[in-house]
């Protein structure tokens, strides 16, 4: 298969890594097996956070959030969709459930803590709408843009926040 003889560098399931484009013997592009590092991803992906932060600023005319969100999930969905295209290149075939475990290794340790110190913090218990568990349990399972759905004209509280980490991760599924 393709790339079988380029050195293989640590895969990641998300970050600011782009795949490494080979010239093949008759000139024609193609995805190589590595990932170059590419600052200019980063800075992209700072510009979107800022312009989230800046929204939910109590700063006058605080607008581009929506802006910021939209540009973070193309980015993101870029560069999974990068990784996968590296690695279809490389081994004629998809491993979903490597790809879903690395997510999984990725993404739960830091919101599992952020879900942990969040509902320990009385004030979050205070201003949280549903019982902590319900909140805690829908925001882990990466469910909580179904909430409306569910609890019309209510938010799961504190988690609220993490309905994008949500919409990104469903949209691997499909």
């Amino acid at each position: 298969p393709f790339g079988a003889g380029l050195p293989r560098r640590a895969s990641t399931s998300c970050g600011s890594y782009a795949p490494r484009v080979v010239r093949e013997a008759g000139g024609k592009a193609a995805v190589g097996a590595g990932f170059a590092y590419r600052p200019a991803l980063d800075g992209i992906r700072a510009l979107a956070i800022i312009a989230v932060l800046y929204c939910h600023s109590p700063v006058p005319h605080g607008e581009g959030g929506a802006l910021g969100v939209a540009v973070f999930f193309v980015l993101s969905g870029y560069l999974i969709t990068s990784l996968l295209a590296a690695e279809t290149a490389s081994r004629t075939r998809i491993a979903f459930g490597r790809f879903y475990a690395r997510r999984a290794w990725r993404l739960w340790p830091p919101l599992l803590a952020l879900i942990l110190l969040a509902s320990l913090l009385p004030a979050n218990r205070a201003i949280s709408p549903a019982p902590i568990w319900q909140s805690d349990t829908v925001a882990g399972l990466y469910l909580t843009n179904f909430w409306a759905l569910f609890h019309t004209g209510t938010t799961p509280g504190y988690l609220s926040h993490t309905w994008s980490l949500a919409v990104e991760e469903q949209f691997y599924l499909l």
